[in-house]
């Protein structure tokens, strides 16, 4: 057998173990259609859906741009990954263990390795953060208004203003640098660390993984205010969304997605139960970002801050989202308002009345 590949009775289990609907309908919205189901094609840009999943069969198949298959071929396509990869996350999802021919657990692809350094350095942060070191950096998240629940529940944490916090903690477990060097977690010549003296926002994928980093700044005179991870196998900043593990579902739930600025407005909007928002990792939306919105819905509510940046943000990305075809609203709040501090001074139920206020793109526009 070759090396990397499954026999055909771990693939018969897997794919007999999984519905096929259930999968896809983690990564689109489908609708009901007769005795199939229907979508937008993820695959190819449409108006109409043409992307049908038949249940009965559990096969997927597109008529607009012809892919098609069963439910490891959507994964391999919708995750960009090999078959192998698509065969793992199909098994996992179906509860059967599986062991490529020729697998090694030492040597995994360069994703898993900064999958697992990231993961490592999550968990030095969160530790460090409730420990005494971390109390300037709690008690700025307290002040923001999160409880220690809060804080648990979004994976923050805490890096220090010691230039070699994380690289003594990777010497101390003898785990390998260059894997953290490649998820952009220390310098090149692997002694100091990139994220110093901040807050830290653990960034997750749609199935779960951390993909990177975003930190913010303790001492207002420290720049960049918010650093993020660099561009690397996983982290892509132009096609990552703040939030959207947690949103996937609130999105399909609720038929829109609602677009703010910051890590905190989505924070903040999550636990007081608007759960359906995600953030671009700064102001500007990229037509990647929306053909992934748009696996989940046709309506965008969006909310950037209320300053002349905010607004110039909103009226550059209203330009990207017609043009996809969304149904669009914009949510305005008063000036050097954004949600997260909206809802500190006024409460979630005037926010809320704010979102029914809602403006058509035109009326904003005008």
């Amino acid at each position: 057998m070759e090396k990397g590949t499954f026999s055909s009775n771990q693939l018969e289990e897997i794919i007999s173990k999984l519905d096929i609907v259930e999968v896809i309908s983690e990564y689109l919205s489908l609708k009901k259609t007769g005795r199939n189901f229907k979508a937008l094609c993820p695959f190819h840009q449409e108006k109409t859906p043409s992307f049908i999943v038949n249940q009965e069969k559990q096969i997927f198949h597109c008529f607009g741009c012809g892919e098609g298959g069963n439910v490891i071929r959507f994964l391999m396509k919708i995750d960009n990954i090999s078959f192998p990869e698509a065969v793992q996350i199909a098994a996992k999802k179906a509860g059967v263990k599986v062991v490529p021919y020729g697998y090694n657990k030492n040597t995994g692809d360069e994703g898993e390795k900064i999958f697992k350094a990231n993961e490592f350095a999550e968990e030095c942060y969160k530790e460090l953060l409730f420990s005494p070191q971390g109390r300037r950096a709690l008690d700025y998240l307290i002040g923001r208004n999160l409880t220690e629940k809060d804080i648990r529940r979004f994976h923050l944490g805490f890096a220090p203003g010691t230039k070699d916090y994380l690289v003594n903690k990777i010497i101390e477990k003898k785990l390998e640098k260059r894997n953290f060097i490649n998820a952009g977690l220390i310098n090149k010549e692997g002694d100091t660390d990139t994220f110093r003296n901040r807050v830290m926002f653990p960034i997750f994928d749609i199935r779960g993984r951390i993909v990177g980093f975003g930190g913010r700044a303790l001492d207002e005179e420290q720049q960049p205010k918010y650093l993020n991870t660099g561009e690397n196998e996983v982290f892509s900043k132009g096609k990552l969304l703040y939030g959207i593990h947690q949103a996937k579902t609130p999105i399909k739930e609720k038929g829109f997605v609602f677009l703010v600025e910051g890590y905190l407005d989505v924070i903040k909007l999550h636990i007081n139960g608007i759960e359906n928002v995600v953030a671009p990792m700064g102001t500007s939306l990229t037509d990647e970002h929306l053909r992934f919105v748009k696996r989940f819905t046709e309506r965008v509510l969006l909310s950037f801050d209320s300053d002349e940046a905010g607004i110039n943000a909103s009226l550059r990305n209203l330009e990207s989202i017609l043009k996809m075809g969304f149904e669009t609203k914009i949510c305005m709040l008063p000036v050097n308002f954004d949600p997260d501090r909206f809802i500190d001074e006024y409460g979630i139920e005037a926010f809320k009345k704010a979102i029914g206020q809602a403006m058509d793109f035109i009326d904003f526009v005008m």
